[in-house]
């Protein structure tokens, strides 16, 4: 499998390839693999303005929509991994979750700021300015040993506890996928699953990485 590659990397191979080619389809709104990858790259380069250390745990406290896979793209690209939030998680496992991780920044939309406790955290992505950022791939270095995401567990026996996975441990399942179960290119993936469990994950990536 492709172990020395990092997950946006499909992205940016993709855009070059099929730049013009729809990436994402929510209600009646389409995006291609062009804009999508320029609109990660915007993000992307704010957060490396707003987070000082590589491959910091970053908060996305979203629902389902462009922003939240806009985010988890930017997230990763910018050197660092994303951490899902559900915005109707108890306001205490919220918390809980910030604090453990230590996270630096929350991505989020500004009608969740009441449930977050350090306003000073908060970066709304619904009134984030894209055309004040670069909408170049980010200058920062990402290797496949990087965790990509942390998923927290339900707590059910103590705490809840983070859980990282590596770039290179969700392409060995994405590739293995794709080889036993081949997606063709007029094919369609369902985001159907909250991205707070892991089984969303392969419906996040897969189609970015195959087209």
């Amino acid at each position: 499998y492709s172990k020395t590659k990092c997950l946006h990397d499909f992205l940016e191979e993709r855009a070059k390839k099929t730049p013009n080619k729809v990436a994402l389809r929510f209600n009646d709104e389409e995006m291609t693999y062009k804009e999508f990858n320029e609109k990660v790259n915007r993000l992307a380069n704010y957060i490396t303005t707003r987070v000082d250390d590589r491959n910091s745990i970053i908060g996305l406290m979203m629902e389902r929509s462009f922003d939240m896979l806009i985010g988890i793209y930017a997230i990763i690209k910018s050197g660092n991994c994303y951490m899902p939030i559900d915005p109707h998680f108890p306001a205490d496992r919220i918390a809980f979750m910030i604090e453990d991780s230590n996270a630096p920044i929350i991505l989020t939309n500004s009608k969740f700021n009441s449930v977050i406790q350090n306003k000073n955290l908060i970066v709304n992505c619904d009134e984030f300015n894209y055309d004040e950022y670069s909408d170049k791939n980010p200058d920062v270095t990402v290797v496949s040993t990087d965790t990509a995401y942390v998923i927290y567990t339900s707590g059910s026996t103590g705490k809840p506890k983070g859980a990282a996975i590596a770039h290179h441990s969700v392409i060995n399942r994405i590739e293995w996928m794709h080889e036993k179960y081949p997606l063709k290119g007029d094919d369609v993936i369902l985001q159907k699953t909250p991205f707070t469990f892991d089984v969303s994950v392969w419906e996040l990536f897969w189609w970015s990485m195959f087209g």
